[in-house]
Order: C-alpha cells, then sequence, then structure tokens
C-alpha cells in the first residue's frame, strides 16, 4: 500500500472515531476497494484519493448516514437526538455556505467584467496606439499589452475559481443526495 492510501484511509478513520466499528470497518474497506479498483485501471493513489474528496468530509457524510439508518431501524430517543444533531449541523452548513456564496458570486461576476473590460480596452489601446507610431505610442502600446495580459490573467483566475467552485457545488450536491430518503432518490416506497 502507498502513503496515499494508508493516509487517506487513516483519516477516514480517524475521522469516523466512536462510530460503531463494524460500520468503521465496512467504510475502510469500501473505500480501500475504490484504491484497488483504481489502480487495475492504471490510475495513481494520489488521483483517486484526489477523486473521492476530503476523507474527513467523507467521514462526515458517512456519520450522518449511519444516523438515518440507525433512526429507521431503531426509532428512540438517542437516534432521534443524534439525527436531528447530524440535520442541524447540515443545517448550518448550508447557511454558511448560503453567506459564502454570496461574495464568491459577486467575485465571480467582477473578474469576469474586468477579464472582458482589459482584452477590450487593452486590445484596442494597443491598436490604437500602434496606429500612430511616435515615442508616446510606444508606452500607449505597452500600457494596451498589459491590460491585454491584465485581462487574461484574470480570466485564468476566474477559470480557477470556477473550476473549485463547481467541484465544491458537485460535493455539496452527492452529500444531499445521500442524505435523502432512498424513498425520495427512487419515488419508491
Amino acid at each position: 500500500m502507498g502513503e496515499a492510501r494508508v493516509t487517506f484511509l487513516a483519516t477516514l478513520r480517524a475521522g469516523l472515531r466512536g462510530a460503531p466499528e463494524p460500520a468503521i470497518e465496512d467504510a475502510v474497506l469500501d473505500y480501500g476497494s475504490h484504491f484497488d479498483v483504481g489502480a487495475a485501471e492504471g490510475r495513481s493513489e494520489q488521483e483517486i484519493a484526489a477523486a473521492l474528496g476530503d476523507p474527513l468530509a467523507l467521514a462526515d457524510e458517512l456519520r450522518v448516514e449511519m444516523q438515518i439508518e440507525r433512526w429507521e431501524s431503531k426509532r428512540s430517543p438517542v437516534a432521534a437526538a443524534q439525527l436531528v444533531a447530524g440535520i442541524v449541523g447540515l443545517g448550518i452548513l448550508n447557511v454558511v455556505l448560503a453567506i459564502v456564496a454570496l461574495p464568491l458570486a459577486g467575485l465571480l461576476v467582477f473578474l469576469a467584467i474586468a477579464s472582458i473590460v482589459g482584452l477590450l480596452v487593452g486590445g484596442g489601446w494597443f491598436a490604437l496606439a500602434g496606429a500612430s507610431l511616435g515615442v508616446s505610442s510606444e508606452l500607449s502600446m505597452l500600457a494596451g499589452a498589459g491590460l491585454v495580459f491584465a485581462g487574461v490573467a484574470t480570466s485564468a483566475l476566474l477559470a480557477l475559481l470556477l473550476l473549485v467552485l463547481v467541484n465544491g457545488l458537485a460535493r455539496y450536491a452527492r452529500l444531499h443526495y445521500r442524505l435523502l430518503p432512498r424513498t425520495v432518490q427512487t419515488g419508491k416506497r
């Protein structure tokens, strides 16, 4: 076993500490099999670990799933309290995400506008300065080129932030899907 696999599974196990031991073993074996399948497909352990996501976040998801299953199999006050605590924790996560999402959306819109303006204004400035060749026009051409490069850099930053945002939203959606009762997911009772 490689270091990425050992680290991932050890972190997952640590995140599940306090859960029933058979559930921990099942989770570790399940995620360990992902490494086996990925290795058979020629993927590195680092790629597999990155694709699986944060093992502590996965442990949180698994804990909530365990609480739901415990409630469904044994309706007791303790199981109800644990389920409610997990759902309240998820609700707090939703609120925090909404608070963070609004400024992030504003930043993404600002970066998109800044990159477009930088590309258009810089390109126009460069072209106009190049048409009137003179000493000051060389400086203007450099300024125009600088704006174009700033627009390109801003576009690259925007693309990177969008990639991080989409990956985060995918994990967030997966967490919510996993927490839906099976009857809601399938439409069957």
